[in-house]
């Protein structure tokens, strides 16, 4: 038998929008008791709201893209950062009645098929560097927060032209310039910088990290040698 929330209602003896409040977490004029019940027969169906329903009635989908750029076609969960990031989400999400899709990415084509298969509030992008930023913001409508995307001053100036846009990121370069004088004030001369190949002109998190690690260095008096 498939479960509706018009059944639940009527084995609670509630409304549908009784229900509804409740599944919502909008049931501060809802007893305790009635919320018990409700709960309780929700479970014993295994009840879950049709979410793409849910969209084409109501203006939100409640669900949230969370992209993560990846140079591979799958995400790498052994990441700490990753699994870290993606826990968090999905746990604050859970907490306001939001669904999380995790999608990853290597090239923003993905990201328009995407939106035309799903119905979205809104998405979170991790790991995205400047060119990829400027292309998002030509396929994206809905509001985005960036994670760890580093923009060169005169972009980031230019922000105000992406109202939708929000940045959450680390101090890359004052956290590795911090890290390698602290190794330089134990005595420690000869420290190594391991990265991937990257742009040293292109701003990223790694060239970021870099910048902080030489510029400890030269405040030691100490030139950075590079090796492939």
């Amino acid at each position: 038998m498939k479960i509706t929330i018009k059944k639940i209602a009527e084995e609670a003896g509630v409304s549908v929008t009784t229900v509804s409040n409740v599944i919502n977490k909008k049931a501060h004029r809802v007893s305790q008791d009635k919320i018990d019940l409700i709960q309780s027969i929700i479970k014993k169906y295994n009840y879950s709201p049709n979410m793409n329903a849910r969209a084409l009635v109501k203006s939100s989908s409640r669900l949230i893209g969370l992209l993560y750029f990846a140079n591979h076609k799958n995400l790498d969960f052994s990441d700490p950062f990753v699994t870290e990031v993606l826990e968090g989400i999905e746990r604050i999400a859970k907490e306001h009645n939001f669904f999380t899709l995790v999608h990853s990415v290597t090239e923003t084509d993905n990201i328009s098929e995407l939106q035309n298969n799903w119905k979205f509030d809104g998405f979170i992008a991790v790991g995205f560097s400047q060119e990829l930023f400027g292309e998002i913001n030509q396929i994206v409508q809905v509001p985005i927060v960036f994670i760890d995307t580093h923009l060169e001053e005169s972009v980031f100036q230019s922000i105000a032209q992406y109202p939708n846009n929000y940045f959450i990121n680390t101090n890359d370069q004052k956290a590795a310039f911090e890290a390698t004088s602290y190794l330089l004030e134990k005595g420690k001369k000869k420290i190594a910088f391991l990265s991937y190949s990257f742009d040293h002109q292109k701003t990223s998190v790694i060239q970021q990290r870099y910048l902080g690690y030489t510029a400890a260095l030269s405040r030691y008096s100490i030139d950075a040698e590079e090796r492939g």
